[in-house]
């Protein structure tokens, strides 16, 4: 038998060859595959000479929790964005000019200026506009995250971060990706590098988000060009679990001359006191896209219960509302809306004016995810949850979702029980009745067109009151807006079922007559 012997010199050319075989990971590995997306720009000098930056984004805006059904995202605007950036600051003015699709129509247009300490939001309202006023804590939180994920900055800050490497490259729709990780702000973000191309083609991370809990957010460029002296991407998608949020197509400027008003904050909006907790949360952004309220997230919570009926309470305070409804030996929640905030309020005021009985039961109107946000909390209390059929797969991962980045009641018991909390969930094909032996609660199902499939309202045939969201709310005066398609499908659904209803107390709005709403759908 014979036996061949490498060289040493063979011997130590082949050790190389195989250490190069696979890819570098750790540290250096990720300044390897940042110094390589880096050239791919046009080089670190070019990068970092970019101090300011202004850019043009025309697109639309989707929210995965407002669909017709769970697994579908609505449009809820388009928008040309005009958005002026300076890092060495670091500040940014965004000038948004949008028409809403949903869940109204009309124009949605607002001034964002944001620092590193303050920031103030100035909404259009006619030709003069109101006074501008301090931004929103949260939306100051997320905006400033956004900073470090601009294209042109992503690099520099994943050079600057802690917690620096290289992961095993992913390959993803047949294309393989380098992976880097790193810390910014308190956050694990994952930037994903094109093989071929060296470009940054995704950045991500996880946050929290009311309903959802720990959710994948994310940035994907692509069409890349040259812009002066480093190339940039042109089209920008955005995504929560890999859902579309938003699709734009943008233009950018490198280093465009900016005045000192471009970032100047109004004192009058800068002395305000800032309300609430920085909550680095999409979720915030999204409701902003939208044109409606989150003003009450991160913020201390009014309640007020006001009395429909003897052992019927109206749950005001915020924007969104709830119906307690007082059994002889426990209590009935209508609506869990928003956040756990806003449940763990309600809660707490039904112990302090309610003692004694336990929540048994939660109805959940509908999943869109400011009417199903506070769920948890009510099935932290132990409530069975009450819920249209076709939506109890979704609420059965809400509620075994992991939520680790701002643990609530639910994720609490869970850590202590160590296992997950079983949580009952009442299916309704399209009626139930719940009673005490004396006090009755219907719950139907109310067919529409436009907003969302298995949609609940809660009647109470003694006291002639339903509760409705979304579909109709009622106004104070009895106004009624006969265009209104919601309203009139929701008025069709009462007549159909024969519901003798006197009163409809609003998820949104007032309790209001019913006839107002009949006299004006009768009019066709």
């Amino acid at each position: 038998m014979k036996t061949t012997l490498l060289c040493p010199v063979l011997l130590f050319v082949s050790m190389s060859l195989l250490a190069c075989a696979g890819p570098q990971t750790g540290e250096s590995g990720a300044r390897r595959a940042l110094d390589d997306a880096a050239e791919a720009m046009g080089g670190w000098e070019a990068l970092r000479a970019i101090q300011t930056q202004r850019f043009t984004a025309k697109g639309s805006s989707f929210e995965p929790m407002q669909g017709m059904l769970p697994t579908e995202t609505r449009q809820v605007n388009t928008f040309t964005e005009t958005v002026t950036l300076d890092f060495s600051r670091p500040a940014m003015r965004i000038a948004f000019d949008g028409q809403r699709t949903y869940p109204a129509s009309g124009p949605l247009s607002f001034t964002e200026i944001v620092d590193a300490q303050s920031g103030s939001l100035q909404q259009a309202d006619g030709a003069a506009g109101p006074a501008p006023v301090r931004l929103h804590a949260s939306r100051h939180a997320a905006r400033l995250r956004d900073l470090n994920r601009m294209p042109a900055r992503v690099l520099t800050a994943a050079s600057q971060a802690a917690e620096l490497n290289r992961v095993p490259d992913r390959t993803i729709d047949g294309v393989a990706y380098q992976v880097v990780t790193y810390q910014d702000a308190g956050q694990t973000v994952e930037l994903l590098i094109d093989g071929s191309t060296h470009l940054p083609a995704r950045v991500s991370y996880v946050e929290d988000d009311p309903l959802l809990g720990d959710t994948r957010n994310e940035w994907g460029w692509s069409d890349w060009r040259e812009v002066g002296d480093v190339r940039l991407p042109h089209n920008e998608t955005r995504r929560v679990n890999e859902l579309v949020i938003r699709t734009a197509t943008v233009e950018v400027q490198n280093n465009p001359a900016t005045a000192s008003t471009d970032f100047a904050i109004p004192n009058a909006a800068r002395q305000q006191p800032e309300q609430g907790e920085r909550i680095v949360s999409e979720w915030t952004l999204r409701r902003a896209a939208m044109g409606v309220g989150f003003e009450d997230y991160g913020r201390p919570q009014t309640v007020e219960l006001d009395m429909v009926a003897p052992g019927v309470f109206h749950a005001r305070g915020g924007t969104h509302h709830s119906l307690i409804v007082e059994m002889r030996d426990h209590l009935m929640v209508i609506e869990a809306p928003l956040f756990e905030e806003r449940s763990r309020a309600v809660i707490d005021t039904i112990k302090e004016r309610l003692p004694g009985k336990p929540i048994r039961f939660v109805m959940v109107t509908h999943h869109h995810n400011d009417h199903s946000g506070g769920i948890r909390a009510y099935a932290a209390e132990g409530a069975t949850v009450i819920a249209h059929a076709s939506i109890v797969p979704f609420l059965q991962g809400v509620l075994t979702h992991a939520k680790t980045v701002r643990p609530d009641a639910l994720a609490l018991a869970q850590a202590k029980a160590g296992s997950a909390v079983k949580v009952a969930i009442d299916a309704v094909e399209t009626m139930k009745e719940y009673t005490d032996g004396s006090r009755v609660v219907q719950v139907h199902t109310i067919p529409n067109g436009a907003h969302a499939q298995g949609m609940l309202a809660a009647y109470l045939p003694t006291e002639r009151i339903i509760f409705v969201s979304d579909l109709y709310s009622p106004a104070p005066g009895g106004k009624v807006d006969p265009s209104n398609a919601n309203a009139r499908a929701f008025y069709a659904a009462v007549r159909a079922l024969g519901l003798n209803v006197d009163r409809v107390v609003g998820g949104h709005g007032v309790v209001g007559l019913f006839r107002d709403l009949a006299a004006v759908m009768e009019k066709g």
